[in-house]
């Protein structure tokens, strides 16, 4: 079983199924199996996860479609990376000075920007999630939370 993510995760596994055409098998609450067609999958649940239990860098990678980066003046370059879900995220690095710009160092810095901005939000996405819907938490156990607020 592979894991996939959208409001909700689900635990699923690809299978071409003759009778049925091609779709996922999805665990549901009571532990059992349904069939959903590929498409209505695919729309619910649009980006698989590389384990269950956090976000890594090959799904930070896989959720990014690509960047265009572009030179504004002398001293700044700015990126834009198209997601997986159609939206955009912009980011710029600039130098004070410009005689000390660096193409190379200012693509590298913006592709640090990007990668820190989609994990921030992928994370984010990913314990919006509620405990009964983890498929890798015991339906018995709860996780230890503990709030502490600010002084």
């Amino acid at each position: 079983m592979q894991f996939y993510i959208s409001t909700k995760i689900a635990q699923a596994h690809y299978k071409s199924n003759t009778n049925k055409g091609q779709g996922y098998l999805v665990r549901n609450k009571e532990k059992g199996f349904d069939w959903v067609a590929k498409a209505d999958f695919e729309k619910a649940y649009a980006f698989k996860l590389e384990n269950g239990k956090s976000i890594t860098d090959t799904d930070i990678t896989n959720f990014i479609t690509g960047i265009d980066f572009l030179q504004t003046g002398k001293n700044t370059m700015l990126a834009r990376a198209t997601l997986r879900n159609g939206s955009a995220l912009v980011e710029a690095h600039s130098y004070l000075n410009p005689a000390e710009f660096n193409k190379q160092e200012a693509i590298s810095a913006c592709l640090t920007k990007v990668h820190d901005k989609v994990r921030f939000l992928l994370t984010f996405l990913l314990q919006c999630t509620t405990v009964e819907e983890m498929p890798f938490y015991p339906r018995d156990t709860k996780p230890n939370i503990s709030y502490h607020p600010f002084p």
